[in-house]
């Protein structure tokens, strides 16, 4: 499981560029993206790099699995970040690991990672949420489990969901939140401040995968 970056490219080590030139097989999120990493970072033994979206589409787990068996060496890759975060990597992991096979984690980058190691509050105790789902009500109702976690919480939102989720967290009667978009990139921001706040600050098209700390009113005995 090899963590690619986020944005910056500079933030890839030198362990995470030898297991990308020493792989067979490279499982990819999107092979376009793949291509664009592998040549800026000029891999000169470039994998046979086959599509897997985390189970949707693309290369079965239970395949991968048997090119491990067969003594292949295979890696994986998102878009950026650490793989298994916000997806069912757990499905591959628990095939290889069925047939006898080796996982292992090539650390790097992660948007989750980030966020916190900025944050403006003490974050333990912490739970990770993910993306919501889709439809205003399935989010309400997502977030009245977390509304009842006594700590942090952290949540990643696309672009075209961000208003939205903004307004369901001021919905929840969320107290404080901590806004992060385009982390490691040239056009980094962030905005801090009540939903109301963060909401009306937010660029009219904002880009990227944002990644967002809340407290809701229960945390308080939790988090100081």
């Amino acid at each position: 499981m090899i963590a690619t970056p986020i944005g910056n490219l500079g933030d890839g080590s030198l362990r995470v560029k030898e297991n990308l030139e020493n792989c067979e097989i490279l499982l990819v999120e999107s092979i376009r993206a793949a291509r664009r990493l592998i040549s800026a970072w000029e891999i000169k033994n470039r994998p046979k790099m086959v599509k897997w979206s985390m189970g949707k589409d693309g290369a079965e787990p239970q395949k991968v699995a048997k090119w491990v068996r067969d003594g292949r060496r295979v890696g994986l890759i998102t878009d950026g970040g650490t793989p298994c975060v916000a997806d069912p990597g757990y499905r591959l992991v628990r095939a290889v690991l069925e047939e006898g096979g080796r996982v292992v984690p090539i650390p790097g980058p992660s948007a989750l990672g980030a966020a916190v190691s900025v944050s403006r509050w003490p974050v333990l105790p912490l739970a990770f949420w993910g993306f919501p789902p889709k439809g205003p009500g399935r989010v309400l109702n997502w977030l009245r489990r977390a509304q009842s976690f006594p700590g942090t919480s952290v949540f990643f939102v696309g672009p075209h969901r961000l208003a939205r989720f903004m307004s369901a967290l001021k919905e929840m009667e969320a107290i404080d939140v901590q806004a992060m978009g385009e982390m490691t990139k040239l056009y980094e921001r962030r905005h801090d401040g009540s939903p109301d706040e963060v909401l009306a600050r937010l660029p009219d098209k904002p880009k990227g995968e944002w990644t967002i700390l809340v407290r809701f009113p229960q945390s308080r005995g939790g988090v100081k």
